[in-house]
């Protein structure tokens, strides 16, 4: 074999290995983007899920106290 075949050969592995790094990492960054989304999506139901808790116990705080208050 000729050194400009060898030459072309290694030009056509080397446009090959770039297009499979290029794949390789727009997927792993629509992964990664994905994965921030359903994060952003946890927090936000954490976040409310414990505003709703936080008031459940403000709310029981208060039956308490007026159920201390009334006479028996």
């Amino acid at each position: 074999m000729g050194s400009s075949v060898i030459k072309a050969m290694l030009d056509l592995q080397e446009r090959a290995y770039k297009s499979a790094m290029e794949i390789m990492v727009k997927q792993m960054n629509d992964h990664i983007s994905k994965l921030e989304d359903k994060v952003s999506d946890m927090t936000a139901s954490l976040e409310f899920t414990q505003r709703e808790v936080d008031d459940l116990k403000a709310n029981i705080k208060e039956h308490e106290r007026e159920r201390i208050k009334m006479p028996r």
